[in-house]
């Protein structure tokens, strides 16, 4: 699992993980957008939307194989987006969710 640093200013305890996982995301009880992680932790991950979000939207992520997860839009800016799930994941599910994404290497990341 390739971890993100910790920056300096980012008060997050728990690490982020750089991932790739296809997501549908609900917006209230009738749009569906096929979304994907940029990063993912146990708390909530940050989602490449496409479009620019509102914070404060209760939207519901569907990852495949898992149940309905609830979350809430933190940030949104250059069309991805900051969620923070309702109820966080146990750790296990994480790894799970992290050995099932896509390896990628984004550029944009320095090396760890």
């Amino acid at each position: 699992m390739r971890q993100l640093p910790k920056l300096s200013t980012d008060d997050r305890t728990l690490n982020r993980y750089v991932t790739e996982i296809p997501v549908a995301l609900r917006e209230g009880s009738s749009c569906y957008y096929k979304v994907s992680t940029v990063d993912i932790s146990c708390c909530g991950c940050r989602l490449h939307l496409g479009y620019t979000a509102t914070a404060g939207q209760v939207v519901t992520l569907y990852f495949a194989g898992f149940a309905p997860v609830r979350a809430t839009i933190i940030w949104s800016a250059d069309r991805q987006a900051g969620v923070k799930f309702v109820n966080a994941f146990h750790l296990s599910v994480l790894r799970h969710l992290i050995a099932a994404s896509t390896p990628i290497v984004r550029s944009s990341y320095p090396s760890t």
